[in-house]
């Protein structure tokens, strides 16, 4: 009983530490956060084109609309922003003194300012999976952005395993009671994007689900008038199609991401609840056969998580079939889903399984399929050793006395929380929490979180 309750304490220190220091001190840190010269280099070989000035164009050509009025240059960096709409318009904020100061900092390779996610993929080695790579063959010096991504509401129809009530309506709405976040986007916000849409060469929708939010309609009829050339990228769940979306698709110039995490029905309705396999499988073909059709491009994005690893291998091998391109989403939390923070044993049996797969690599989207496999072997390798090291460290430190362990875990948040971004009253509910916390575990085992 005392070593399990140990284990859990342990546990407890671990995600403690990775919570609170890869949210604040990560963030808030007043040290620069860079990379070696020896992974820049390796990373610039794998770009498109020659010459690189700096290790992400999406700073120069690029702009994201998040939800309540946030406005960034990437739907990864959620916490430098260019401004707020509408306190901020759209002119000022790609004309404002943030986004300087954020490209000044991309070109002396400084990723303090909120690149976290790029970071980790480049410091793993994960070239092909890195967002960053997504804006290269944007050209820079325009005044105007090449490309915006707009991620104006949460509205869905589905509760994905992976996914919160940050990105789907309807688990906000079973868990909060919260409606659609769609605020403070308006016909305003449509005409004032009309100024841009002719400098547009993409511009991408996300959600939520796309085909569901009523705004984004209302842009690509300005988009179609404006900037038909302008390729309309929509990341979908593929279980929204009707006569409407046929017509608008033939309309303008559509691209299209389809969310498919697994072709097995049961996996895939685990995954993806509300969602019926059967008819969007269906939608799939027909959103395949529309892009082939019209040279279009069609891509599929699963997120690998510990509901599909045993999937993977056959979503490869259909798109294959198909000529499609695949990527895979790499999935930070929660833990029920994520694989990186899971455990050695399960990394270790999905690398056994995964290395006896083979692929073909007769023409180009072959060998690119390829190497999105064999980013997620390598990632899976690196992540078994991170987790043999930490595992080797738990059990090193099963005979540590608990009240050395709890007074670890309160050094952790103690350090990770000393920032001006967090009050005072903050830090004190936070402290409050965790000392009620350990006053009352008398069955520690079957607590999960504590703040």
């Amino acid at each position: 009983m005392k070593k399990r309750k140990k284990r859990t304490l342990l546990k407890i220190l671990k995600d403690t530490v990775k919570k609170y220091k890869a949210l604040y001190t990560y963030y808030f840190s007043k040290e620069p956060v860079s990379l070696t010269k020896e992974i820049i280099m390796e990373y610039n070989t794998t770009r498109c084109g020659i010459h690189h000035p700096v290790l992400c164009h999406a700073p120069y050509t690029n702009i994201f609309f998040g939800y309540d009025g946030k406005i960034g240059v990437c739907c990864y960096n959620r916490t430098h922003l260019i401004g707020t709409y509408p306190e901020t318009s759209i002119k000022a904020a790609c004309a404002g003194k943030p986004l300087q100061s954020l490209r000044k900092k991309i070109e002396r390779v400084d990723l303090l300012s909120g690149c976290y996610g790029c970071r980790v993929q480049w410091q793993e080695k994960a070239y092909k999976t890195v967002l960053a790579k997504n804006y290269d063959h944007y050209s820079m010096g325009s005044p105007f952005p090449k490309c915006m991504e707009f991620e104006l509401s949460n509205r869905c129809n589905l509760q994905c395993v992976m996914c919160s009530e940050e990105n789907s309506s309807f688990i906000a709405r079973e868990r909060l009671g919260q409606e659609e976040r769609l605020k403070p986007y308006d016909d305003k916000f449509v005409s004032e994007l009309e100024a841009f849409i002719p400098h547009l060469q993409s511009a991408k929708f996300l959600g939520g689900e796309p085909f569901l939010i009523s705004i984004y309609y209302k842009i690509w009829d300005k988009i179609i008038q404006l900037n038909p050339a302008c390729e309309i990228l929509v990341q979908t769940n593929g279980t929204i199609l009707n006569d409407k979306i046929k017509n608008l698709l033939s309309s303008g110039n559509f691209a299209l991401n389809i969310s498919m995490d697994s072709l097995n029905k049961e996996s895939f309705e685990k995954i993806r609840v509300n969602a019926d396999f059967e008819s969007t499988y269906e939608n799939l073909l027909y959103f395949i056969d529309f892009c082939k059709k019209n040279k279009r491009y069609f891509g599929i994005t699963a997120c690998f998580i510990q509901q599909n690893w045993k999937d993977i291998p056959q979503l490869i091998n259909f798109c294959n079939e198909y000529q499609i391109p695949i990527t895979f989403n790499r999935v930070w939390s929660p833990p029920k889903c994520a694989i990186w923070e899971s455990s050695y044993a399960l990394i270790d049996e999905i690398l056994g399984y995964y290395r006896q797969q083979k692929f073909p690599e007769n023409n180009e989207i072959e060998k690119a399929n390829l190497q999105a496999f064999t980013d997620l072997v390598f990632l899976l390798e690196n992540w078994k050793e991170q987790m043999k090291d930490l595992e080797e460290s738990e059990e090193k430190n099963v005979d540590t006395p608990e009240s050395e362990l709890e007074e670890q875990i309160r050094d952790s948040i103690l350090e990770a929380i000393k920032t001006k971004n967090i009050s005072s009253k903050r830090r004190n509910e936070i402290m409050q929490k965790l000392n009620s916390f350990f006053r009352n575990s008398k069955d520690i085992r079957n607590t999960k979180c504590f703040c």
